[in-house]
């Protein structure tokens, strides 16, 4: 396969900033390399279980030292993703500003700026991303009329570790006795500590789990709270999954940075503690939203303040299962792919099926043009459908991807079905969106993202001979037609793929 396009980024981490940027960056890194492309990080104090979590994402990295000037800053890595002729260069963190985006600007280099409630000033990038439920466009009006703004929770980031729940996110459970900590990868703050202390002090039997970065100042007192508590708690550092113990919670305590939407997404109610003064709007947002509870800055949160928000998070179930509800619907899980399709400046994303999709995939199968030129013409029961979406989305050996555009309007599907040692491949174009492309872009990406996977080398596809519009499709996208014959007595042409 052709080695796809780069995408650099630069993040940094230490104790004082923490590794949210990272993190963040990190499922931008993970997407681009599943759509094929290729990824560099640029960091200042990453450490090693945050470079090993890249490494096995087959990022490149280069460790820079503290760079002194901004503005030197700015230039040498415009001029690292100039050299490798970036698709895109994306910065995260509240020491880039203006001069990066500027930077990036005059080396002709398409530039994604992460940002939180404007904190920047003035922007001038291709993109400005702020996820935050709660962004006010107000802030951005210091921008070049050419720069694109990505404002609000369609564009959450998640990983992997978190994508892979979509459309199957946990259940509410009506019993709640487990509760998670989670204060960051790098909590200087005692946040931790503190909060497991208040778990303590709960008058029902909990049990906790507290999630903390391999260079927690505190492990030593965690430790040994955890072995006074018993079986009650435990501590856990440097998890390079935190989805289970999201899913495994009941409730939670964190702090008001990204995990936030992590939590949000898998419907788990917390109260939110702010360690920094950016995690104070996103605390009164979820507030606002109905997802979680706002304990106010850390400094002011007193033990007994902690455990009497467990007590609530833990009481009466229909708040709990309001507050998670509203959380599963405030972010859906797929805002990393409608971001990396700006980043490519293409014109559709795609996402794997899922069980809510039954309904969309049984009525664009039954359209009459797609009756028409199948090798049965009869309509599709219901439960027929079914029962063979539900077969097919079970099965570790077919994918069904849909696309949709840039206002999330979906544009058609692309299945792969592995039968008898070889891969068929079939798509469907909505009846409004045909003759305006997408069925090249839908092919090419699923395409892109099968070869990626690997599970996959070669790749077939049956057409109808008299069906010109199809043959031409699969003809752009580097199909070859290998024989003809017949299918239920009509015509057929068999075209195939490799790599």
């Amino acid at each position: 396969m052709k080695e796809g396009p780069w995408m650099v980024l630069r993040a940094d981490a230490s104790s004082t900033i923490g590794t949210g940027h990272v993190m963040r960056c990190l499922a931008l890194a993970q997407a681009w390399r599943e759509d094929g492309g290729r990824v560099l990080l640029i960091s200042s104090g990453i450490t090693p279980p945050l470079a090993a979590r890249y490494s096995a994402e087959e990022t490149e990295i280069v460790s820079w030292s503290d760079v002194e000037r901004p503005s030197k800053d700015a230039a040498m890595t415009a001029a690292v993703a100039k050299e490798r002729e970036a698709a895109c260069l994306v910065f995260d963190g509240y020491h880039f500003g203006p001069e990066a985006q500027r930077a990036a600007r005059d080396a002709g280099v398409r530039t994604l700026f992460i940002d939180d409630f404007g904190h920047a000033g003035a922007y001038e990038a291709d993109l400005v991303l702020d996820q935050n439920a709660c962004p006010w466009a107000e802030v951005y009006a210091r921008r070049d009329p050419r720069s694109e703004l990505l404002l609000g929770e369609r564009f959450i980031l998640l990983r992997r570790e978190f994508r892979r729940w979509a459309g199957r996110r946990p259940p509410f459970s009506s019993s709640a006795d487990r509760v998670l900590v989670t204060m960051g990868g790098a909590d200087s703050s005692g946040a931790t500590l503190r909060a497991v202390r208040a778990l303590r002090q709960c008058r029902a039997p909990i049990q906790v789990r507290a999630v903390v970065g391999g260079n927690c100042p505190d492990a030593e007192a965690l430790a040994r709270e955890a072995r006074e508590a018993g079986s009650a708690i435990r501590v856990e550092h440097d998890l390079t999954d935190m989805s289970e113990p999201i899913a495994w919670a009941h409730a939670a305590l964190a702090a008001g940075g990204t995990t936030c939407w992590e939590l949000a997404f898998m419907g788990v109610p917390f109260a939110a503690v702010s360690l920094a003064k950016n995690q104070v709007p996103v605390a009164r947002c979820l507030v606002d939203k109905g997802i979680a509870e706002d304990l106010g800055w850390h400094e002011n949160v007193s033990e007994d303040v902690l455990a009497g928000a467990v007590e609530r998070l833990l009481g009466p179930a229909s708040r709990r299962e309001e507050m998670s509800r509203r959380g599963k619907a405030l972010v859906d899980g797929h805002g990393v792919w409608r971001v990396l399709m700006r980043a490519r400046g293409e014109k559709l994303w795609l996402r794997p099926a899922d069980p809510g999709d039954a309904e969309l995939l049984w009525k664009w199968a039954n359209d009459e043009d797609v009756r028409r030129w199948s090798f049965s013409q009869d309509a599709i029961p219901w439960e027929t459908h079914v029962e063979w979406f539900s077969r097919r989305l079970s099965s570790d050996e077919n994918r069904i991807y849909i696309g949709f555009d840039g206002e999330d309007a979906p544009v058609g599907q692309v299945r792969f079905d592995a039968r008898e040692g070889r891969t068929d491949i079939g798509i469907t174009v909505d009846n409004k969106r045909r003759g305006a492309g997408f069925g090249g872009l839908l092919l090419a990406q699923a395409l892109r993202r099968a070869s990626v996977d690997g599970w996959a080398k070669e790749f077939h596809a049956a057409v109808k001979a008299d069906n010109a519009g199809s043959r031409s499709l699969f003809e752009r996208t580097g199909f070859r037609a290998v024989e003809r014959g017949k299918v239920n007595g009509q015509d057929m042409i068999h075209y195939v793929r490799t790599g």
